[in-house]
């Protein structure tokens, strides 16, 4: 979500450069929000050079759905900081962290977005991470039985959905297994995989225990932070 930034120019760059830094109004509710920018390997690093700002976003949502309700609140903050503090009319949000160029107008890198932030009766604290040297797998999955059926989690005998990335060619990378995602989910994204080109295998597994697995056409994990939409795999299920 890209918007023109009005910035005073000549002037330094407070922690909070807009939003509701100031006047906030007892009843609202307050998220802590800090982010960091890191590297797959786990190293802290300093805002990237020409990406000044960091830009939060709070978006409405259905509490249960998760689907917006009104328009987002977005409040700017010296990247540098790490943290800022946003006041929110209390409702349900889903929050997230873009890091902005000098001007405003590109977005570096965007955070995965935070699950269903509850505000109606109590602040809250948020904390993102921001890869220069990752991404992530976003993936769908259905089980299907011998004769091709579809099939529930709990009657394949399937807990976990794990992707496998093995490197290939000069793409880059490094041999990763994903965190197990809950196969009851439908739906994920993956854990951090550093950029690269790959070979995934995603396989699902009963506590550990492989009952299926597919390959999946060589894919491209690519930074700072995108997410590359897999698509719907389908997994099938032998018989036990």
């Amino acid at each position: 979500m890209n918007r023109a930034l009005l910035l005073l120019a000549g002037l330094a760059l407070p922690a909070c450069i807009a939003g509701k830094a100031t006047g906030i109004d007892s009843n609202d509710a307050l998220v802590a929000v800090t982010w960091s920018v890191r590297t797959v390997a786990g190293f802290e690093q300093a805002c990237p050079a020409g990406t000044p700002t960091a830009q939060v976003i709070a978006q409405p949502v259905d509490p249960l759905t998760g689907e917006p309700t009104t328009a987002s609140q977005e409040t700017l903050f010296d990247c540098s900081a790490k943290s800022g503090t946003i006041s929110l009319v209390p409702d349900s949000y889903v929050i997230s962290v873009h890091l902005l160029d000098a001007d405003g107008a590109g977005v570096y890198a965007a955070s995965l977005p935070s699950g269903v932030v509850d505000l109606s009766a109590i602040d809250a604290s948020e904390a993102f991470d921001l890869y220069t040297d990752g991404g992530y797998l976003e993936l769908a999955w259905t089980l299907t039985s011998p004769s091709d059926a579809v099939v529930d989690c709990e009657t394949a005998g399937v807990t976990d959905i794990v992707a496998v990335l093995t490197p290939t060619g000069s793409g880059g990378g490094a041999l990763t297994t994903t965190s197990p995602i809950p196969c009851v989910a439908g739906t994920a994204i993956s854990s951090v995989v550093a950029a690269g080109t790959y070979s995934v295998a995603v396989r699902a597994e009963a506590t550990g225990s492989v009952r299926g697995s597919t390959t999946l056409p060589v894919e491209i994990v690519r930074g700072p932070n995108q997410v590359t939409a897999v698509g719907t795999i389908t997994i099938p299920i032998p018989a036990n």
